[in-house]
C-alpha cells in the first residue's frame, strides 16, 4: 500500500512539471485528502491504547508527500512576486518559533511530528504555488472547477466511507459523522472555505454535474455530522451571499425549492427525518441555551484557560493538549484558544498577523480591480467563516488519531491565490504608468 501511494504522489509531480496546473491541483489535494486511509491501514499502532500515540508509522505518508514538494520545489523556477521579504520572513519566523515551541513541549516527539505535517509541508507546498505563473490564476473558470473538484473528492470519500460503516453497524441505524474524518464535524470546517464558491456566476468544465453533486454532498455532510456550530455558519452564509446578490427575493424562492426537495431525499437516503434530527440537538432538554451549557467543552475551555496562565508565552507544545485535560481530548474545540494552549501567546500573534495580511490584501484586490469584486468576497466570506466553525472546531491541523494538515494547505492555497491576484494588478499598473 505504502508503494501505491507513492506512486499518487508521482501523478501530482508530474503534472506539475507537464504545467498542467489545473489537473496538479486536483491531483494534489485528492492525495492529501486519502493520505489518511493510508495512514489508517500502514500504522498497526492506530487502534486501541496507541491510538493518539504519533510515531513514524503514523506519519511516514505525511513525510513522504513532503521529501515530494521538496524535489519539486528544487527543481522549479521561482518567479517574482509581491511582498516577498514579508512572506519570507513571517515563513522564517514561523518555522524557528514551532522548533522552539516543540524543543520546549511537553511531548517533544509529538509536536515534532505536528509541526513538520501542519507546518513544513503548508509551508513547502505555499512555495511551490507561488512558483506557478500568476496568468495561471487569471482565468476563474479553473479555480471554481479546482474548487468545486476539492468538495465533490473529499465528500465522495466521505460517503463511502458512511455506507461501508453502516453496512457493518446494527441494524444498519443512522450514524452520526459515520464518515469517520471525511464526513464529521471536522469536514464541515474544512469544506466551509469552498461553499460561498457554488454560488459564483461562472462558467467552468462540467459546470451541470460538478455543482448539483457539490450541493448534494454539502446537504448529506451537514445531516452525517449533525453540528449545529456549521448548520449555523452555512445557513448565515448562504443567505450573506443571497444578500448580495441581483433578484434576492427569486433566488431566495429556488433555494428554498432545493432545501426542500434535499431534506426530502435526505429522509429516504437516512431514514431520519432531518428536520427533527437537527431540532432535537438544538432543542433537547428544554432548550438550545440548557443543552449547549451542559456541554463538555466548557469544562475543557476551563482547563484550556488555566493551562495558558502556566505556559502563556510559548504554550504547552503543538499537538500536546490532550496531555493537559482530564478527558484527553485533542484539542479544545475552539481554534484560538488551542493556538494559546498549544502556542502560547506569541503563536496567536502569528495566527493574527496572518489573518490581518489576507484580509488586507483581499481589500487591496478588491479595490482596485472592480472585476475581481465577487469572486474575491467569496474568498473573504470562506475564509472567515473557516474561523468562524473553528470557534467550536478545529486548529489549523488535524490530530485525533489521523494527523494531517488540512486546514493549512487550504488557507495557504487561498492565500497564493490572492498573491498572484495582486502580483498581475501590479503588473497591469506599471504597464498603464509606462504607456502614458
Amino acid at each position: 500500500m505504502l508503494y501505491l501511494f507513492i506512486l499518487i504522489n508521482f501523478i501530482w509531480l508530474i503534472l506539475f512539471f507537464r504545467r498542467r496546473y489545473t489537473l496538479f491541483f486536483i491531483s494534489f489535494f485528492a492525495c492529501i485528502f486519502i493520505e489518511p486511509f493510508f495512514q489508517k491501514i500502514l500504522d498497526p499502532t492506530f487502534f486501541g491504547k496507541t491510538f493518539d500515540v504519533y510515531g513514524f508509522a503514523r506519519v511516514q505518508t505525511n513525510l513522504i508527500m513532503i521529501v515530494f514538494l521538496v524535489f519539486a520545489n528544487l527543481f522549479s523556477k521561482f518567479h517574482k512576486i509581491i511582498d516577498f521579504k514579508k512572506i519570507f520572513l513571517f515563513s522564517i519566523f514561523l518555522l524557528f518559533f514551532h522548533i522552539l515551541n516543540s524543543i520546549l513541549s511537553i511531548n517533544v516527539q509529538t509536536s515534532v511530528i505536528i509541526s513538520a505535517v501542519s507546518i513544513l509541508g503548508p509551508l513547502i507546498f505555499f512555495v511551490l504555488i507561488l512558483k506557478i505563473p500568476s496568468e495561471f490564476f487569471e482565468n476563474k473558470g479553473n479555480i471554481v472547477f479546482i474548487i468545486h473538484c476539492f468538495i465533490c473528492i473529499l465528500l465522495l470519500l466521505g460517503l463511502g466511507m458512511y455506507f461501508n460503516n453502516k453496512s457493518i453497524a446494527v441494524d444498519g441505524e443512522f450514524q452520526r459523522s459515520g464518515g469517520l474524518i471525511w464526513m464529521s464535524n471536522v469536514t464541515t470546517q474544512i469544506v466551509v472555505p469552498f461553499f460561498p464558491f457554488i454560488f459564483f456566476k461562472q462558467n467552468f468544465k462540467y459546470k451541470k454535474f460538478l455543482r448539483p453533486l457539490a450541493i448534494i454532498l454539502i446537504a448529506i455532510l451537514l445531516v452525517v455530522s449533525m453540528s449545529r456550530t456549521a448548520l449555523v455558519v452555512y445557513s448565515l452564509l448562504l443567505l450573506l451571499i443571497i444578500g448580495k446578490s441581483n433578484n434576492t427575493f427569486r433566488n431566495i424562492f429556488y433555494i428554498s425549492i432545493v432545501v426542500s426537495i434535499l431534506l426530502l431525499m435526505l429522509n429516504f437516503i437516512f431514514n431520519i427525518n432531518v428536520f427533527d434530527s437537527f431540532a432535537a440537538r438544538f432543542f433537547m432538554d428544554g432548550g438550545a441555551i440548557e443543552t449547549i451549557s451542559q456541554d463538555e467543552r466548557f469544562t475543557v475551555y476551563k482547563q484550556s484557560i488555566n493551562s495558558i496562565s502556566q505556559h502563556p508565552f510559548l504554550g504547552v507544545g503543538i499537538g500536546n493538549f490532550n496531555l493537559i485535560n482530564e478527558r484527553g481530548y485533542t484539542n479544545s474545540h475552539n481554534i484560538f484558544l488551542n493556538i494559546l494552549v498549544e502556542r502560547g501567546v506569541l503563536g496567536f500573534i502569528l495566527l493574527l498577523n496572518f489573518m490581518i495580511y489576507y484580509i488586507n490584501l483581499n481589500s487591496k484586490i478588491r479595490t482596485f480591480d472592480k472585476s475581481k469584486n465577487e469572486i474575491f468576497r467569496l474568498f473573504l466570506f470562506g475564509f472567515l467563516a473557516y474561523f468562524a466553525i473553528g470557534m467550536t472546531g478545529n486548529d489549523l491541523f488535524i490530530s485525533s488519531g489521523f494527523i494531517n494538515g488540512w486546514g493549512t494547505y487550504i488557507l495557504l492555497f487561498f492565500l497564493a491565490f490572492q498573491i498572484h491576484s495582486a502580483q498581475n494588478i501590479t503588473k497591469d499598473i506599471k504597464l498603464n504608468e509606462e504607456s502614458h
